[in-house]
């Protein structure tokens, strides 16, 4: 990619960087999705990721970890929302804006989901493997 200097350098505005930015990892999102969708054994990674296992609801690290997850997907703590909500005017829609953060949020983690997912399918097909052995913490080998 490209430095921000180069990129000012040839004309283009601080907006249009910005736009760049916040759009092309979506861009990425959808290219390797549809390179995860081709791939052997995406339609079984797939079928894994929207299979529920309830027994997995009554662990409390999966809470905990669901919860820890949400404080970093949201950035809740780190002073960057509040920072950015100072320079709303008073009567500004901030619930439009929280409601809008949280369903790209949320959507943005379920395509990243089906991304990974495709491609773990794939991973198990080549390596011969259940998924639930693949997705163990730890180095996977093939």
């Amino acid at each position: 990619m490209q430095s921000p200097l180069v990129f000012f350098n040839k004309g283009y505005t601080y907006f249009q960087f910005v736009y760049f930015c916040a759009l092309f990892p979506y861009f990425l999102l959808f290219v390797l999705l549809c390179r995860g969708l081709t791939l052997e054994g995406a339609g079984k990674g797939i079928y894994y990721y929207l299979k529920p296992n309830l027994t997995r609801l009554a662990d409390t690290t999966v809470w905990k970890d669901a919860g820890t997850q949400v404080f970093y997907s949201y950035g809740v703590g780190f002073g960057a929302l509040i920072a950015l909500g100072s320079h709303n005017k008073f009567n500004h829609n901030c619930f439009r804006d929280a409601f809008v953060m949280c369903v790209i949020n949320g959507s943005t983690s379920i395509l990243a989901g089906f991304v990974v997912f495709s491609i773990l399918g794939y991973m198990s097909v080549i390596a011969q493997k259940d998924i639930a052995d693949i997705v163990k913490p730890g180095v996977v080998r093939f």
